[in-house]
């Protein structure tokens, strides 16, 4: 898949253009150290966000005890990633796809690696876009996005995630 076919790919999974076309280049083709930075990044603004979120929808008091709380780790970015097909954009071998299977599994997805590349997905947009609208586009995809926040939900506590091209076949079965 080419560069630019990558890109657009990853902005309609994200649903999200970037202004500045470096920015994703950059994502995408970054590896190691930069992206364990982009992703250390993301995941600090990731957290910020959603404390920012459960602060405006729940007290204090319920906010500690809610199951949105772990909307920030890895095995919930993992769900997340497959309901918007982003492990097809990145490094094709963190999926360990059988040639027979269309759709792929929950166990099939390597957490960190997948983690590390949505915390840094969500550090391009903030660096695209800025700390206001970046809040306001994860708020919308992911905090607010009911079938987004389940399918995460359902991956953190390990149960099987199907992704949005894969619903509606899934749900004829």
């Amino acid at each position: 898949m080419l560069l630019t076919d990558r890109i657009s790919h990853l902005e309609d999974c994200l649903d999200y253009r970037y202004q500045n076309k470096d920015t994703p280049k950059t994502l995408i083709e970054i590896n190691g150290q930069i992206r364990q930075g982009w992703a250390y990044s993301g995941d600090k603004f990731l957290g910020t966000w959603l404390t920012l979120w459960l602060m405006d929808i729940l007290s204090f008091e319920k906010a500690k005890d809610s199951e949105y709380k772990t909307l920030h780790t890895n095995k919930s970015l993992r769900g997340l990633a497959i309901h918007y097909d982003i492990p097809y954009i990145f490094d094709y071998t963190i999926i360990k796809r059988h040639q027979q299977e269309q759709n792929i599994g929950i166990s099939q997805i390597n957490t960190k690696q997948i983690g590390t590349i949505m915390e840094a997905c969500f550090y391009s947009i903030y660096l695209d876009s800025g700390f206001e609208a970046g809040y306001e586009w994860i708020k919308m995809w992911y905090f607010e996005n009911n079938k987004a926040r389940e399918a995460a939900l359902r991956s953190y506590n390990n149960k099987r995630v199907v992704s949005r091209k894969d619903l509606a076949r899934e749900l004829v079965r």
